[in-house]
């Protein structure tokens, strides 16, 4: 879902959200922790997301472009082009890296989750298809409910500053007992400010709980962070 559009694109719907898996961002490195990482390390990421919100907890590091699959990432990482990368957990996941890693060509490699906010709609598979389809009642039968909310409220906060996946905007939604928890985030693209909120309400409510949380940021400046695409 992070990488669609967040204008809806006429002619097709959203017809189920599969069960969201492992949410957060993972740090691979030579270091044990993403704490230990030396002075001015170098660490491959082509997200400004991530490199915003890592830049806010340790400004000493170095942040440069990474490109290509995984195996390609890996290797430069091996091979001393970066001290660290980070990717998506849920990507390494359904490749199977992460399975037998203390067996795999990556076993000299220290992995750990990152404590920053995901991209919206991230570890979200989506099926999406034409408007008025004859198989919307069949697909939609494999659709996860909070989930779904989850999506709903955390596109709606994004799609309310009109930027997409590769700007310093992030948010995540958790659904538990009915009612959604909404927490999202703003930053300068160099990381030096930082603007967090959260909103709760009943989950059945889930666009309007991502509006009003990035209303609220609005309203504290956040929109004056992203010059570039707001203007």
């Amino acid at each position: 879902m992070k990488d669609l559009p967040t204008r809806p694109i006429e002619g097709l719907t959203f017809a189920a959200n599969l069960k969201r898996e492992a949410i957060s961002d993972a740090l691979i490195s030579r270091e044990k922790s993403f704490d230990e990482l030396p002075e001015g390390s170098v660490v491959g990421t082509g997200s400004v997301r991530r490199t915003s919100q890592l830049a806010a907890l340790r400004p000493d590091l170095q942040f440069r472009p990474l490109v290509g699959n995984v195996d390609t990432r890996m290797r430069k990482l091996q091979e001393g082009v970066y001290d660290a990368i980070v990717l998506a957990s849920a990507g390494l996941q359904r490749l199977g890296v992460l399975d037998n890693w203390a067996a795999s060509d990556y076993a000299d490699l220290h992995v750990e989750p990152l404590p920053i906010l995901p991209a919206a709609g991230q570890a979200i598979l989506i099926l999406e298809i034409q408007t008025g389809s004859w198989v919307t009642e069949m697909i939609s039968s494999f659709n996860h409910l909070e989930t779904e909310q989850a999506g709903i409220a955390e596109r709606a906060f994004l799609n309310h500053f009109g930027t997409g996946c590769s700007m310093p905007v992030a948010a995540q939604a958790t659904v538990l007992g009915g009612t959604l928890t909404l927490e999202g985030l703003v930053a300068s693209p160099d990381g030096k400010t930082v603007m967090r909120g959260v909103e709760l309400g009943e989950a059945s409510l889930a666009t309007s709980i991502g509006i009003a949380l990035a209303a609220r940021l609005c309203d504290q400046g956040a929109r004056a962070l992203l010059p570039e695409v707001v203007g």
